[in-house]
């Protein structure tokens, strides 16, 4: 077992204990449009998490590993847009890019 994976069982319990809750949490990643900006992704266009998929993939990848290095169990991948009405205003093959998306969070 990895120092990572005893850090993160450790957390839950410290959790659980003094929250009395009937379960174990999950955490999830927070912050994925900060943490975007801190990496140079420019965030100034309606359908940025999108944009930032396709021009800087690689980047996204760094944003979602991060967030599983602070401990995360899971990460969001920034896919909400590609169903929204703006997206289709765009005219984007949005499905592909839903898909797309994923790729970074599998890929940390």
């Amino acid at each position: 077992m990895t120092a990572r994976l005893q850090a993160a069982i450790h957390a839950r319990a410290e959790v659980c204990a003094k929250s009395q809750l009937p379960y174990v949490p999950l955490f999830l990643d927070g912050g994925f449009a900060t943490e975007c900006e801190r990496k140079g992704i420019d965030l100034d266009h309606p359908l940025w998490s999108t944009r930032a998929v396709l021009e800087d993939l690689p980047a996204v990848v760094d944003v979602h590993a991060s967030f599983f290095r602070a401990g995360s169990d899971a990460v969001s991948t920034g896919t909400y847009q590609c169903c929204s009405a703006g997206a289709l205003s765009h005219g984007s093959a949005m499905e592909a890019v839903a898909r797309l998306a994923t790729s970074p969070a599998r890929d940390a």
